[in-house]
This record gives structure tokens, sequence and C-alpha cells, in this order.
């Protein structure tokens, strides 16, 4: 990374980078409780092969994508660390054909031009009838797929960093965090959720933009536990802050401070939890920025996402291999 490359914007763009490899990792039955068609959320070059992908997750196959590195650019054949993409979208839309756009100052081709291997994960949406613990099982299934698989396609499965936006990052912490895979070295959260206990969502609120959003946001997510007595549980069970212990990994938290969708409370909230427990982390907040901020390649947030994550890596995985 450098100032330099920053202001030519040498990463910036929408170019397309197609993965090197997709493969099935997980095949399943698709619930009677489905609510139709699933949606992408994408209207835009790629909303072809999106198209494709959502058929193929309706009729029950789950599949990854493979970014790798140019060899004739790596000095040696080391097993690659992997960052493992999970897309946002609400919980009920979006594609992990995501990444194959430029985005985030870059930050597909820079990854791969500092020798890091990307996984890009589907996992089931809410439209196939399932809640948030079902597509934690199916990044759970994920993560043991390509830790058993890295070595042939030139990485290493004891390496991996799970790295997701909004509703990704909220999945990506919950995976993390549930302590269950020790090749989990740490995760990268964009402006994910990370309180879902009604109770404590109005304590976190410090603007009256928050209040008046806080019914809608909390409103939208009710759906993400199935309906039944336990539900308060199921709340605490996908909400990070509460599973914060002195073994959770090591986090990184971006998050716009004008962002209306995902307050930056919630990142605060988290953030304040990793401190109380002695947990290696850091939180940074992006002014006059609102929600995906990182989209838009040469601005402030983008420029400064792609930089807190290549400064993450390095001290996560690089430094302490």
């Amino acid at each position: 990374y450098s100032i330099g490359h920053s202001v030519t914007n040498r990463y910036g763009g929408k170019q397309i980078r197609r993965p090197d490899m997709t493969v099935t990792y997980k095949v399943f039955e698709r619930s009677t409780n489905s609510r139709g068609r699933c949606s992408s959320g994408f209207h835009s070059l790629i909303e072809n092969q999106v198209h494709k992908n959502r058929i193929i997750m309706e009729n029950g196959k789950l599949e990854l994508d493979v970014y790798l590195p140019d060899d004739t650019k790596r000095s040696n054949k080391e097993l690659l660390p992997i960052i493992m993409f999970v897309h946002g979208g609400g919980w009920q839309a979006g594609d992990r054909d995501f990444l194959s756009i430029n985005y985030s100052g870059g930050l597909t081709p820079y990854l791969l031009e500092q020798g890091f291997m990307l996984i890009s994960v589907s996992y089931r949406l809410q439209c196939t009838g399932t809640v948030v613990e079902d597509m934690i099982e199916d990044l759970g299934d994920a993560v043991r797929f390509i830790s058993k698989n890295a070595k042939k396609w030139g990485g290493n499965g004891n390496h991996i960093i799970p790295f997701g936006a909004s509703a990704g990052g909220h999945l990506s912490l919950l995976l993390s965090y549930s302590k269950k895979f020790p090749e989990i070295k740490g995760v990268i959260s964009l402006y994910g959720p990370t309180e879902l206990r009604e109770q404590y969502l109005w304590d976190g609120a410090s603007s009256w933009y928050e209040y008046l959003y806080l019914p809608f946001y909390i409103r939208a997510t009710r759906k993400l536990c199935r309906p039944g007595a336990n539900n308060a549980d199921c709340f605490e069970r996908i909400s990070p802050v509460a599973l914060v212990d002195s073994n959770t990994p090591t986090t990184l938290l971006l998050h716009g401070m004008q962002d209306a969708l995902v307050p930056v409370s919630q990142a605060r909230q988290l953030s304040k939890a990793l401190a109380y427990n002695n947990i290696t982390h850091a939180l940074i907040e992006f002014p006059c920025a609102a929600h995906s901020c990182e989209i838009y390649c040469s601005s402030p947030c983008s420029q400064g996402t792609l930089y807190a994550i290549e400064r993450f890596l390095y001290n996560s995985i690089i430094a302490n291999p």
C-alpha cells in the first residue's frame, strides 16, 4: 500500500476479476418454508452471473469461488493465507460474485497481489426458508471444506480470516466468535450488526436518527430467528456482543459514522466488549460516511478501508504466523 497508489487509483475502477475455480462445497434440501425466488440485490454488469448463482442455490447447491494470485508474481511457493469473503445483502439478498467487482479501493486485486488467496462463499438466504443459525452452519461447513482442500489449491487451511460487509460482517463475527474453528486467526467486519437483543439496542443509541430508525431495524431483524418461546435465547446467540470472552479472536471493525442502516453505535458496543475482555482489536470510524461507503474506489472511506485491512492482515497473519 502507498499514498501514491491511492492518489493514482492504481487499484480502483470496476474491472471484473473472474475466479480461478468454482467448487460445490455443500448440497442441501430446500425447506418447505421457502419464500419464493431469491433476489440478488444487484442490477449491474455481473447480474447474469449472479442470476446463475442464484438458480444453483435455489436448486440446493452451495458453491465457493477461489481467487489465486498470479504465479508469475510469487517469489516462493509457500502456502497462501486465506481470506474468506462473506457477502452482505440483509441476510436475504446478495451474492458471492460481488467479490469479482473491484471495490473497497481495489481490495480484490490488491490482496491477490500481496499473496493472499481469496475465497468467496455462498450461503443459504432467508428466501430458502432459513434463519441466521442455518447460515452459520453453512459457513462452518465452508470453513471445514476449505481447511480440508486448501493445500491442493496452494492455500494454508490453518490460516483463515473471515471478512464480510453488513450482514456478511455479522455472520463473519458469529462464525469466528463460535470458537469452533482454530484455523480462524482473526475476523474483519465492515459495518456489520453486532447487537440484536432488543433490550440493549435502545441503550446503545446515540443520535436522533438512531432513535428514529431503531423500530424499523428491530422489526427487520426479528425474522432472523424462528418464531417460538425461546426467541430471547436465539437473539443472544446471534448477537456477537454477547459472545465475546477472553478467547475471542482478534477483530477489525470498520464503520461509517453516518450509517443509517447499521448505526455506528453497534460497532462501538462490540469494541467496548472486546476492550473489557482485553482482546486485540481496532475500531475505525469514517466521518461523513454512510453504509457501503467503501464501494466508491477513490473515496477516503474506501482507501482507509484498504489500508486498515492490509495492516490488520499483516499483524494477524504475516507477523504472527
